[in-house]
């Protein structure tokens, strides 16, 4: 659980750093919504791996049982959930806002502060009207501003589009999808669709992420050459990843 929280801080970091370069580049309107994105990701992604982390560490253990990348971003997602649910609640209970609470048929109980129009007036002004959404957006709109307006050196397109980092070598592991999951049945339609599973497309995913770049975080790489290094690396046939990549 540790490795994986630091694994989404640098990744949060270095993604950040990214955004921030390109933001402050002649490119900068493309790079808006990329680093909204990135940013309320991040956040969520190392919110929920934090209160995993602690809620495992103050739980005595009850049993072994080996788990994959899939059951901790399962894991991940629950706690994202969570915390959603309780900062929500939290909120409501000191009348920042109004609570609304929505049920799925599949048990799923969403939490959030969509005011309900079937309130009465005094209902209403039992709160403040808090609207957290409007925040949050308010706050990326705040550091998308801050950065497109900095100063920084010019940058040179040579220098943009140089790669000459390093690569750390990681040992490619297929995740073993539960039988009748709705993982599996996502493999199954893709192969029957797209030729191509979860596995290629993660396959072709982590060799995008991984490749070396330059000191603004930014290379230019062909779709063959990425075809050709995650077939490299994962054994997979290049037939199947061209369709991930493609897809």
């Amino acid at each position: 659980m540790a490795r994986h929280l630091n694994a989404a801080w640098s990744s949060r970091t270095r993604g950040d750093a990214e955004a921030g370069a390109n933001l402050t580049a002649p490119w900068a309107e493309n790079w808006v919504v990329e680093a909204g994105r990135r940013q309320s990701d991040g956040a969520n992604a190392t919110s929920a791996l934090q209160l995993l982390l602690q809620q495992a560490t103050v739980t005595p253990p009850a049993d072994e049982k080996p788990v994959d990348t899939i059951a901790v971003a399962e894991l991940v997602a629950l706690a994202e959930l969570v915390r959603h649910c309780g900062t929500t609640a939290v909120a409501a209970a000191r009348r920042l806002h109004d609570l609304h609470l929505q049920i799925h048929p599949t048990g799923v109980f969403p939490l959030t502060d969509t005011p309900d129009s079937q309130r009465t007036d005094a209902e209403l002004a039992a709160h403040l009207g808090f609207d957290a959404h409007a925040y949050q957006s308010a706050r990326r709109q705040h550091r998308i501003t801050r950065a497109a307006t900095a100063h920084p050196e010019p940058l040179a397109a040579a220098t943009v589009l140089a790669g000459p980092g390093i690569r750390t070598a990681t040992e490619y592991a297929q995740a073993d999808l539960p039988p009748r999951s709705h993982l599996a049945q996502a493999d199954r339609l893709l192969r029957q669709r797209w030729n191509c599973g979860l596995a290629a497309l993660g396959a072709v995913l982590a060799t995008a992420a991984a490749w070396p770049t330059g000191p603004q975080g930014t290379t230019a790489v062909t779709a063959a050459e990425l075809v050709r290094e995650a077939a490299a690396w994962s054994n997979l046939s290049e037939e199947e990843l061209s369709a991930a990549k493609s897809g």
